[in-house]
């Protein structure tokens, strides 16, 4: 029975001097901040990035509640939100003044156009989705989607978020918007990925943050039952572009400025 106890206690001193070396590891790591722009594959990053950060050092800007989650964060001691490791969620580009100093600002864009697809399919077989009901009972088609005035999310997202603009300052000066909005980007972001090709994005925020744990391409909360764009009416795919003219211009910007 003494044996038992000695080696209980033995295991616990074990165990707790593994946690103690985890903990450090994970309070090493650089701290990092993901801002999810919808339809762009951020759950799959997300999944990512909690399997690598500990919770105790993590805060999720809940997608329900996005307002009230960031005047939460910003309402906590300085030593407590600079703690933080890991923050992720939609509009976290909102604490960027709040997080550590020293954290990596990331994110990832899409094709505008494929976006604004995934996003209507997504919509539809969501019950979940705040706009579902509206888009299933009226019957909404995909080429009245960006029509509606139903979301922000649906006209020059990427200028209006990455800008900072009002819509009336970008409709206003559209042109100046959408170079507020590159320059912004460019500028103020550390890691800057493509929907398409996920695994180079996780591979980079790896590199700079300091994670070893290899990315297994797992893809989460991806569209499904949604056309191809190849098999989108042209006019349809004609009046989303023109909804998201800036946002395109936006798009091809900033990919022949990371891939020229």
């Amino acid at each position: 029975m003494i044996i038992a106890l000695q080696n209980r206690i033995e295991n616990s001193c074990i165990c707790k001097a593994a946690n103690q070396r985890i903990d450090q590891i994970i309070r090493n790591r650089k701290p990092l901040i993901f801002d999810h722009l919808p339809k762009c594959g951020g759950s799959t990053v997300n999944s990512y990035l909690k399997t690598v950060y500990s919770s105790k050092y993590t805060f999720a800007i809940k997608g329900s509640t996005k307002s009230q989650s960031i005047r939460t964060f910003q309402s906590w001691p300085r030593q407590k939100k600079q703690s933080m490791k890991l923050v992720y969620g939609h509009n976290a580009n909102q604490l960027f003044d709040d997080v550590n100093p020293d954290a990596i600002r990331a994110t990832v864009i899409r094709e505008p156009v494929d976006r604004i697809v995934s996003h209507y399919y997504y919509v539809k077989r969501n019950e979940r989705h705040s706009l579902h009901k509206i888009v299933t009972e009226n019957k909404i088609p995909l080429s009245e989607y960006c029509s509606q005035d139903l979301s922000n999310e649906l006209e020059n997202w990427y200028v209006s978020h990455f800008s900072g603009l009002c819509w009336d300052d970008v409709n206003s000066a559209p042109q100046n918007a959408v170079n507020k909005a590159v320059n912004n980007l460019l500028e103020t972001y550390h890691v800057i990925g493509f929907q398409e090709d996920i695994a180079s994005f996780i591979n980079q925020v790896r590199s700079v943050a300091g994670i070893g744990k290899q990315y297994q391409a797992k893809r989460i909360n991806v569209t499904k039952q949604r056309k191809p764009l190849a098999d989108i009416e042209k006019d349809v795919i004609r009046r989303i572009q023109e909804k998201n003219q800036l946002d395109i211009q936006f798009y091809q910007r900033i990919r022949e400025a990371i891939h020229p």
